[in-house]
């Protein structure tokens, strides 16, 4: 119903209320001409004449017409309410049928999805190994740039002290670097330029002396470069990497780019959906994620990386690099001379019992530590 005609009824009715008023047939006359014409003032005229009659309801009605505010905050005299009866109004509906009955489509479902999953916490703890202990004694955070020694601090808390497997109390990184030689104020040092793999291993060394303890440190794997692991390849390293992982008397050191941290457990990840809880799956089935704790407080405690993204960093040489800790970046090229060569590698130290010192276990073919760091680390 048009808005004209609707003010016109509810007029009309009041009207018939007042007596048949004849004076308000004139000002019903004159409201109608003055709506047409813009003029809101008779309006007021008319409601207010409507008002004197005396009529309870004709108030009430006065009332419910008064002026009203709008959204933009203009105020109008002409304030009209109406029901729609949307009864008869139903909206359209597409019903789509499936392209096949439910029954014929189930049946298209392998029939391995049916079987009941059987894994225990035993066997899925093969796949997704990670010692808590490991994590706990993360030396986090670091000094600037001294990444190394809190990752070596680290692993020795984890091979010979309470906090992880060991019985002697654990040691700060700030009585370690004491130990070592250095004085405070630490975060003074600019351990960069003379932090290197064999540094690490030789201060592995100092630490057990200065405790009492017993112990190696080699290179775990290292494809190219000084103390490169010769005949081992990444499947075999993946593997001794992962039992490794297991072991109580190793812990592990990964050099990545212009960085160290350590990696403390794994996952072997299923590549397809029906596989998530099968209790017995090849190497040809699984992706491995490396779990690596971050010492620097400036990236997350563990990272998670695809251990063919660990292969891709160190199988690069100079001047080609990959920033496992930016994989999006992609392999990139420095700005530098010299050509092939990696100093990225996993190192490895390993708890000896004393009448077992000249043991090395899960040691790949390596060359002995040399008496000095034979590249710029």
């Amino acid at each position: 119903m048009p808005l004209s005609r609707a003010i016109r009824d509810a007029r009309w009715c009041r009207i018939t209320r007042m007596g048949n008023n004849s004076s308000s047939s004139d000002d019903f006359s004159q409201s109608d001409e003055s709506e047409e014409n813009g003029e809101d003032g008779k309006e007021v005229d008319m409601t207010t004449k409507s008002s004197e009659s005396g009529d309870d309801d004709d108030d009430d009605a006065a009332d419910r017409n008064e002026m009203t505010t709008l959204g933009n905050g203009r105020r109008s005299e002409k304030s009209t309410a109406w029901e729609v009866d949307l009864s008869d109004w139903k909206p359209k509906r597409t019903e789509t049928e499936p392209s096949e009955p439910i029954e014929e489509r189930g049946s298209s479902i392998s029939t391995s999805a049916s079987l009941p999953v059987t894994i225990t916490p035993k066997t899925m703890a093969e796949r997704r190994v990670m010692d808590q202990r490991r994590w706990f004694c993360m030396c986090r955070p670091q000094y600037k740039k001294s990444c190394g020694v809190s990752s070596l601090v680290s692993c020795w808390n984890y091979l010979y002290s309470t906090l992880g497997t060991g019985k002697l109390r654990p040691i700060s990184q700030e009585e370690a670097l004491t130990v070592l030689g250095f004085e405070p104020p630490f975060d003074a040092i600019r351990f960069g330029p003379f932090t290197g793999n064999v540094t690490l291993m030789r201060w592995f060394q100092q630490l057990n002396e200065a405790f009492g303890c017993h112990g190696k440190a080699f290179y775990f794997y290292k494809p190219h470069g000084a103390g490169r692991t010769i005949g081992l390849s990444s499947e075999e390293a993946l593997a001794r990497l992962k039992e490794g992982l297991k072991n109580e008397n190793m812990a592990f050191i990964y050099h990545c780019s212009n960085h160290y941290f350590c990696p403390i457990g794994f996952e072997d990840v299923p590549l397809a959906p029906i596989n998530a809880y099968q209790t017995s799956l090849s190497d040809s089935d699984i992706d491995t994620w490396i779990l690596i704790g971050e010492p620097s407080k400036a990236h997350p405690g563990i990272h998670c990386k695809k251990w063919t993204d660990v292969c891709t960093d160190l199988e690069c040489q100079n001047p080609e690099y990959f920033d496992i800790r930016h994989t999006d970046r992609g392999v990139r090229t420095r700005r530098t001379k010299k050509v092939g060569g990696n100093l990225h590698g996993i190192l490895a130290f390993q708890r000896l019992d004393e009448a077992s010192d000249s043991k090395r276990d899960l040691t790949p073919s390596s060359e002995d530590i040399p008496d000095s760091d034979p590249e710029s680390e």
